[in-house]
């Protein structure tokens, strides 16, 4: 008997405990949520905010040292040519938030003339952290002065600091296909500084007392002085996809008579050196080259050095020969399957076409017997 009244006792038991179980179950909508954090989005929205007032700033910080440029230049290129102002009346030219430029034109012997200041990306807040524990980036002020060919006779010279000569000779064709390294202090030039030139009687002609001295007192602001009458361009833009082969003809076919200065320096800024020398410089070079004068014999020289120069690079080398005779070769392969797969079934030209190629394919698995001897 004590066995069944055991039984009973132990299922309400369970059961009580089940409803207090039941009654202490929480459910979810019950459960008090934890209140919402905006972390992520206020750090986003700093993040934004820092970085407009900093390109806002860093454009305005920049405009302002282009502004200087242009105060500093803009008598020397009113002075020297009829046209200096855009279609919209501005005379500085804003290319981007660190680019700007300044143009002329309408003078004897100079088809336009470019002046183009390219300084640090402040508007950049990503290139202001990189370079915060960094001295800051100086500003490049690069001079070009497009010649007529009829003002510029047959020579390049350039002058540049003697430790980037050897680099610079290897980027620039013309002068490393013409022209021989100098020592600068052989025309009373600084001893940091080189020549390159092909005769050395140009520089006899262009290095003037006031040249010399503005060299000498700016030599540490000078990057390169380059005049050419063979000056290329090529266009290393990486959306191009010519070879480095084709690029270079182009650019021998679309070759300048250029004056090139480059200058590196910080602009409005106490070691700054005057801008407006700077500019009366550039254009007093025009005028410079322009009366430089040749012999005969040294002009006949270089038209038959330029002639040589532009045969090597438009000769055919035996790699671009193969390549263009097996693109040649494909080409026509392509075509005459294009036009037998035109054909019906049927027809007695398609077939025997078919046979040849069948013929081909069976040869090509053949082993070749005089490799296997």
């Amino acid at each position: 008997m004590a066995t069944k009244v055991a039984g009973p006792r132990r299922k309400r038991k369970s059961q009580k405990k089940a409803r207090a179980a039941k009654e202490q179950e929480v459910l979810p909508e019950q459960v008090p949520k934890a209140p919402r954090t905006y972390h992520a989005e206020i750090f986003f929205v700093i993040i934004m905010v820092v970085y407009f007032i900093n390109f806002v700033m860093g454009k305005s910080a920049n405009y302002k040292i282009a502004q200087f440029m242009e105060t500093e230049m803009k008598d020397v290129m009113l002075e020297n040519f009829s046209q200096t102002v855009d279609s919209a009346g501005e005379s500085l030219i804003v290319e981007s938030p660190f680019e700007y430029a300044m143009y002329g034109s309408g003078r004897k012997h100079c088809r336009r003339m470019t002046v183009f200041a390219t300084l640090p990306e402040r508007q950049n807040l990503m290139k202001v952290l990189q370079n915060f524990m960094q001295p800051t980036e100086p500003d490049i002020i690069e001079i070009s002065i497009e010649m007529t060919p009829e003002a510029f006779q047959g020579f390049v010279f350039a002058i540049c600091p003697a430790k980037l000569s050897k680099i610079i000779k290897a980027r620039k064709h013309d002068l490393n296909a013409f022209s021989k390294k100098l020592a600068g202090t052989s025309w009373g030039l600084s001893q940091s500084l080189s020549i390159m030139c092909d005769k050395p009687e140009v520089a006899n002609q262009l290095l003037k007392r006031d040249i010399k001295d503005f060299l000498n007192n700016n030599g540490e602001y000078l990057q390169l002085l380059h005049f050419s009458d063979f000056y290329l361009k090529p266009d290393e833009s990486p959306y191009n996809q010519d070879t480095p082969a084709e690029r270079l003809t182009k650019a021998v076919d679309n070759r300048q008579h250029m004056l090139y200065m480059r200058f590196q320096l910080y602009i409005g800024q106490a070691d700054c050196p005057d801008l407006k020398e700077l500019a009366k410089t550039a254009v007093n070079f025009i005028d410079a080259v322009a009366n430089i004068q040749l012999s005969p014999a040294d002009k006949k020289e270089a038209e038959r050095k330029r002639e040589q120069f532009t045969a090597n690079i438009t000769r055919e080398s035996p790699k671009e020969k193969e390549r263009k005779a097996m693109e040649r070769k494909f080409e026509l392969a392509k075509k005459e399957k294009e036009r037998y797969e035109a054909m019906p079934e049927g027809d007695p030209a398609r077939v025997r076409w078919e046979r040849q190629q069948e013929k081909k394919r069976l040869k090509k698995k053949q082993p070749n017997m005089k490799r296997m001897r």
